[in-house]
């Protein structure tokens, strides 16, 4: 909760300080998750997933920086020992990000932020007698990439996305009523694509 609070009042800072030349857009793309674990003995898989939503781009006037802040839903597919869970968050990243002119219609950018997740559903479930996780109800990371803007109207970007924290806990056996366990944390490659208005 102090985490949301001091996201939020940093929104508030940079809202107040930046010009009104806001732009809204549409954002989407795909993720690759990677699941870490603090103790060894479990593989996981690199899952695709997809995530999708509204956007705001904020500049500040006279220079080459400006703030992402996006409302994304957020799907993410994570595999160990060969049995799956898809995990369903609302997200929202807040980037400040630095352009370069490389033309006239194509700029490079750079970008870095903080995001707060919440999950959608509730943070227990159960893969048959092999898994059984336990999913924060909330989380925190930190983004960090690049894109590159088309124009005026188009953005494409590749980052990753870092777990500062525990995403949630893992038991695991092959066989019923003998767990092991492991505190989890969820990061993900994503690459995304946005159309503003």
């Amino acid at each position: 909760m102090r985490r949301t609070l001091i996201l939020l009042a940093f929104l508030c800072i940079i809202v107040g300080t930046a010009t009104s030349q806001v732009r809204f857009g549409i954002k989407g793309g795909a993720n690759l998750s990677e699941l870490y674990f603090k103790s060894s003995g479990f593989e996981s898989k690199h899952c695709i997933g997809f995530f999708a939503g509204p956007t705001v781009r904020i500049p500040f006037r006279g220079t080459a920086l400006s703030v992402d802040l996006s409302a994304l839903y957020d799907q993410r597919r994570v595999e160990v020992e060969d049995r799956g869970e898809t995990v369903r968050h609302f997200i929202f990243p807040l980037n400040l990000r630095c352009s370069f002119g490389l033309g006239r219609l194509i700029d490079l950018f750079l970008f870095a932020g903080p995001q707060v997740a919440f999950k959608f559903d509730n943070g227990l479930s159960s893969d048959f007698v092999h898994n059984k996780w336990d999913w924060r109800s909330s989380s925190f990371s930190a983004n960090f990439g690049a894109g590159l803007s088309l124009g005026r109207n188009v953005d494409f970007s590749l980052g990753y996305n870092l777990a500062l924290g525990k995403t949630g806990r893992l038991s695991s056996s092959r066989y019923a009523g003998d767990y092991s366990n492991a505190d989890v944390r969820a990061n993900a490659w994503h690459a995304g694509l946005t159309v503003y208005l």
